[in-house]
């Protein structure tokens, strides 16, 4: 503890110049830079190890009071500057906090290299030839250096977790076919199932039954015969949802915070005892830029398929995720899983230019949290 002490009045020294008039400014700069507040929970779990909903103040509140409780609880443990450094070094083209991190942060590139990456392993490659280290010989370093970290964003999994994910994915995995559109979707519940609000939305607008909408699960072979399970009699299929942004469309400008593209479908009966849902993590997995995602789907309808990439841009500040994964009409609905093939977003789009670089899906987190405030009964999925 001393040392993390003395490495903060190091790094912060003007943290007892802060004046009680500064908490609302970081308040707003907070709540600019992270308009899905699970993100700014995440970082301080990752960075503090602090739990906002165990440690600080429940998070099913209003979002400023949330927000505020956080500066608080930084102020009486002397780090209300370092709660802005790590703010600032996860966000730093945010004005807001920029103009503070100007005002009060002394030594920058020390905040900056407090809460960056580890550094890389050294090099060891010069030229055409390998390099050894001092004192030691290259023929030492041709079987342990080599095998170093090269990809931050390459990580080891457990093979028998890996396949136990791929057969849990496999069997959640459905394709959804309605009148009008045929998409992809997965369960999150015995009898739910999420995909994109687009997927069902000429259904909605015709007020379609439920016999009109079709989930057919474990279809990986072309000639065979799926599960099939129908949605809740009359309109009852369609549970919560939330449109699409303009923005998925044109590529012109960003989406609002409610503009989440997502449906809930109500089945009317439950699947089998043994076909297990994706879970909808509390706190999901942290997605960087980089890191590798696989999206599992039904690509122009066809049987069940698997795609890998890496994530390339997650702009207006974590209200989307963007990646190189292949994907095809059809595709809208599917679950984007981590290395770990843990449920991260919900893919929905691709670039809307004439040489598309992305494909793009919406954070789990925010829909997660879309649920909850429209009073999801979770216990009854």
């Amino acid at each position: 503890m001393a040392d993390t002490t003395q490495l903060l009045d190091e790094l912060y020294p003007r943290e007892v110049e802060v004046a009680d008039a500064q908490v609302p400014e970081l308040v707003d700069a907070l709540l600019s830079a992270y308009p899905d507040k699970d993100f700014l929970y995440i970082r301080l779990a990752d960075k503090w190890a602090v739990r906002v909903a165990d440690d600080i103040v429940g998070t099913d509140g209003p979002g400023r009071l949330i927000v505020r409780r956080i500066v608080e609880y930084a102020r009486s443990e002397g780090r209300l500057l370092d709660l802005l450094g790590l703010a600032w070094s996860d966000k730093p083209g945010n004005r807001k906090l920029k103009a503070l991190a100007d005002a009060w942060l002394t030594d920058q590139t020390g905040v900056i290299a407090r809460y960056a990456p580890p550094a890389p392993p050294p090099q060891i490659f010069k030229g055409a030839g390998i390099a050894p280290a001092a004192g030691t010989e290259a023929t030492g370093l041709s079987r342990s250096a080599l095998q170093r970290l090269v990809n931050a964003s390459s990580k080891p999994v457990n093979l028998g977790d890996f396949f136990r994910g791929i057969d849990r994915v496999r069997h959640a995995l459905c394709r959804i076919c309605t009148p009008a559109v045929a998409g992809t979707g997965f369960l999150i519940g015995r009898r739910t199932v999420l995909t994109n609000f687009h997927v069902v939305e000429k259904a909605v607008e015709e007020q379609r039954a439920g016999a009109d909408i079709v989930c057919e699960f474990d279809f990986f072979e072309r000639n065979s015969v799926p599960v099939r399970r129908f949605g809740r009699g009359g309109t009852g299929w369609l549970g919560p949802c939330k449109h699409y942004s303009q923005s998925d469309l044109t590529g012109v400008g960003v989406p609002g915070p409610d503009e989440l593209d997502f449906a809930i479908i109500h089945l009317d009966q439950p699947v089998e005892p043994d076909r297990v849902a994706l879970e909808l993590p509390f706190t999901p997995p942290i997605i960087g830029m980089h890191d590798f995602v696989y999206i599992a789907q039904h690509p122009d309808g066809e049987e069940a398929q698997l795609a890998v990439g890496q994530v390339v841009d997650i702009p207006g500040s974590g209200l989307r995720y963007r990646y190189d994964v292949t994907t095809e009409p059809g595709s809208s609905g599917s679950p984007v899983l981590d290395f770990a093939l843990r449920l991260v977003g919900l893919h929905h789009a691709a670039d809307p230019g004439t040489n598309p670089r992305f494909n793009q899906g919406i954070p789990i987190s925010r829909i997660r949290r879309a649920l909850i405030d429209a009073a999801f009964d979770f216990g009854a999925m």
